[in-house]
């Protein structure tokens, strides 16, 4: 079995213990530091409050825009033969989902707007 998140502790007075932070290392692997926000996008898109503080501890002010373009491009063309080679039946829903994406990052519009 192999650990993919660690946690972060820190002591408060009294002897109490809290988590600090997390490291997550299910999708981690060397390269382009933008592409670790990939699937981050599509959650700030849903929560955008969260945004902010997340870029401050990742010492960035906003979120890579091409680079972010040119990997979901590539994100939701790797996904379209997933969708499409199931066994019984293609994931219709998937596949549509990421045309809707790519057809908006190609119109130079939000990947996530109305999909």
């Amino acid at each position: 079995m192999s650990i993919s998140t660690i946690s972060l502790f820190a002591f408060e007075g009294k002897g109490e213990i809290r988590i600090s932070g997390l490291f997550d290392f299910e999708w981690a692997w060397a390269g382009d530091a933008p592409f670790d926000l990939l699937h981050l996008e599509e959650a700030f898109d849903l929560h955008p409050d969260y945004e902010a503080a997340f870029l401050e501890g990742y010492g960035r002010r906003s979120m890579p825009t091409d680079p972010l373009r040119v990997y979901r491009i590539l994100h939701g063309l790797k996904l379209f033969p997933v969708a499409l080679s199931s066994k019984t039946e293609p994931m219709w829903d998937l596949a549509s989902r990421q045309e809707a994406i790519l057809r908006n990052l190609l119109k130079d519009k939000k990947p996530f707007q109305d999909t």
